[in-house]
Parts: C-alpha cells; structure tokens; sequence
C-alpha cells in the first residue's frame, strides 16, 4: 500500500520539476520535458532510463532533508 503512495508522490514532484532544478544533474531540458510527457502518459516509469534514475535519486535526498 505505501509503494503508490510514493509513486504518485514521485510522479508529481517529477511534473513540478523546472529545467534549472536538475541541470546540474546532467539533464537536459529536451531530456525532462520528455520524461514529463511520458509520465503524463502513463509510461515514464516503467523504463529504466538514465534519467528516471537520476530523478529518483534526487527524489530520495530531497525526502531525506525534509
């Protein structure tokens, strides 16, 4: 039961992401913009691109800090 909790969390934390937030993460604007739509669509998760690892990761500091 937690793990759609947190992935709706994710999801939406990943759609209110701006493209200076993760530039210095090695993503580029094109690279999140397209990440965002796939979300939207309901795919972005199911892959195991370079980006979705990245977001994931500065999901998880993110919640550690709060």
């Amino acid at each position: 039961m937690i793990e759609p909790i947190i992935t709706m969390n994710f999801e939406e934390k990943i759609l209110s992401l701006k493209p200076k937030d993760v530039r210095g993460k090695g993503i580029s604007e094109r690279g999140l913009r397209n990440f965002k739509q796939k979300i939207k669509n309901g795919k972005g998760l199911k892959n195991r691109s370079k980006i979705a690892r990245i977001l994931f990761e500065y999901y998880k500091s993110k919640l550690s800090e709060q």
